[in-house]
């Protein structure tokens, strides 16, 4: 899912300093895009909230698929209202919380390690660690030159996909 910000008469954080304003954020949240739940939520306070900030900071961390989140609202209450919101979210009984609980439930089908998976896009890629208690999975798949990356892929997805029988892989780790 991608995040979309729409922020109205607000500027990046840079001009807002050359105005001669100074940059303290209210907010700063690292919304992984690929995480449905999470940039969802992200997504909803964005748009309840798109109309109060004065200034942003947004930048890709770690990969493409993480983006850094800084906002600063014309109004501190607000700003910290928007904070709280966001931190009830994520708690014990808050919205993603919730809804990750629910999703660890669909998991049924048995993944197993040190083995290969054909992704939906028809990429090879050989799963070998837990990456969080979220239900993502790490793994290595091949990229350009012959070299092999890691990427994280939720479970539910390697769950859809077909597991390569042992010793029909394309590639294995030395």
């Amino acid at each position: 899912m991608t995040v979309s910000f729409k922020f109205q008469n607000a500027v990046n954080a840079p001009e807002f300093e050359r105005r001669g304003n100074e940059w303290n954020p209210h907010v700063h949240w690292v919304v992984p895009t690929h995480d449905e739940i999470e940039s969802g939520f992200v997504q909803k306070l964005l748009d309840e909230y798109s109309e109060h900030v004065e200034a942003f900071f947004i930048t890709s961390v770690f990969d493409d698929q993480t983006l850094s989140v800084e906002l600063q609202f014309r109004d501190d209450e607000i700003g910290e209202r928007c904070h709280k919101e966001y931190m009830q979210g994520f708690g014990k009984g808050g919205v993603v919380a919730l809804a990750r609980k629910a999703m660890q439930k669909k998991a049924t089908k048995r993944l197993y390690k040190d083995r290969m998976y054909r992704l939906p896009d028809g990429e090879m890629f050989l799963y070998y660690a837990l990456w969080d208690s979220h239900g993502n999975l790490v793994g290595k798949v091949a990229a350009a030159n012959d070299r092999l990356e890691n990427r994280i892929v939720h479970r539910s997805v390697l769950e859809q996909c077909e597991c390569i029988p042992k010793g029909e892989e394309p590639w294995t780790i030395a």
